[in-house]
């Protein structure tokens, strides 16, 4: 636009859509992201799809949240509330699987019996990496709704903007070698008992051969990957909402 109008502008973006922008490039920066991601879509999806599934899950969890569905607008504030309806029912679920696995024959067809105990048991263990990465994503998640949510409010200007920034970047710090303060990874260590926010599976812990000195297909450490998340969201952050007008 400067090139065609031959003169500087003022460039105006909604704070909402700049944030998802950020969240979205972290997913796309971090590679166990989109593995958890598909995993967390399709326990959702699972549920979701079927009205029979939905109804035993709630004879299991009377209470349960229902999985909202997918929006790309305000991205971060739908994976939150996405995050926090599969922590809340997932104690239900796991009885739930269970349920369909130890089955009488004939109940369950072997497709759904599969599913329920290799797509989804065994991949949602309580101390798994995919239950961590979902309580400290939404964690994530919960920084990025505060600007979103900021910047919604009436008449806010350029220096709220960056205020919002500055005091989300300052929380991120918080999180750089340990679990949020009061957060969901924080009462998913409380309730497993764990005081350490790098609690390892055996499975996670297991190292892959390779023949190939150039290739390392072991899994990294939940230290390294909450590294790379809060440095990455530290960066998209500086980079999305940066000390100028782009707001």
């Amino acid at each position: 636009m400067e090139e065609y109008v031959g003169h500087p502008a003022i460039n105006y973006w909604c704070a909402c859509h700049r944030s998802d922008l950020a969240m979205e490039d972290v997913m796309q920066a971090v590679p166990e992201l989109k593995l958890w991601n598909s995993q967390r879509t399709g326990s959702a999806t699972y549920y979701r799809t079927s009205g029979f599934r939905t109804k035993e899950l709630r004879i299991i969890c009377p209470k349960m949240p229902a999985y909202p569905a997918h929006h790309e607008v305000r991205f971060a504030q739908h994976l939150i509330q996405l995050c926090e309806a599969v922590l809340h029912n997932l104690d239900g679920c796991q009885e739930h699987w269970n349920k369909i696995t130890e089955a009488p024959n004939g109940e369950y067809d072997k497709r759904e019996i599969s599913r329920a105990k290799a797509g989804f048991s065994m991949v949602w263990e309580a101390e798994s990496l995919q239950t961590w990465l979902t309580a400290f994503m939404a964690d994530i998640c919960s920084l990025f709704r505060y600007i979103e949510k900021e910047s919604q409010k009436p008449e806010i200007i350029i220096t709220d903007i960056l205020r919002c920034r500055d005091i989300t970047l300052q929380k991120l710090e918080l999180m750089d070698d340990r679990p949020y303060p009061g957060g969901h990874e924080e009462r998913l260590m409380a309730k497993l008992g764990q005081t350490g926010n790098d609690q390892q599976t055996t499975q996670e812990r297991t190292r892959r051969s390779t023949g190939h000195s150039l290739v390392t297909t072991f899994r990294r450490s939940r230290e390294a990957i909450r590294r790379e998340v809060v440095e990455s969201t530290r960066n998209f952050l500086e980079v999305h909402t940066p000390p100028s007008l782009h707001i």
